[in-house]
């Protein structure tokens, strides 16, 4: 992937980019190949963004898209118990 292309795509300074791409080389999820080109070895490595394979990642993107109002709904009720538990430990503090 050449990282020039990244940062016009994304609009995001080259600086950060390169921040980035520092740490996922130093994990090993990508290798640079040259100064602005680096090569992704983590999970899904042989999926190319052509084809039939643009429509599997459209598919992931929608159930993540999912699993994450899923996530949120989870965090909005655990904030509601959290703020209950708060209110009965003031109400109940002296019982």
């Amino acid at each position: 992937m050449e990282l020039n292309e990244v940062v016009a795509a994304l609009g995001v300074p080259k600086r950060r980019l390169y921040d980035i791409t520092n740490v996922l080389e130093g994990v090993g999820l990508v290798t640079r190949l040259t100064k602005n080109n680096v090569q992704w070895n983590g999970p899904a490595a042989a999926i190319s963004l052509g084809g039939n394979d643009s429509e599997v990642i459209r598919d992931k993107i929608v159930l993540m898209r999912r699993q994450l109002g899923f996530l949120e709904k989870e965090e909005a009720d655990l904030d509601l118990a959290i703020k209950a538990l708060r209110v009965d430990s003031v109400l109940f503090r002296y019982v």
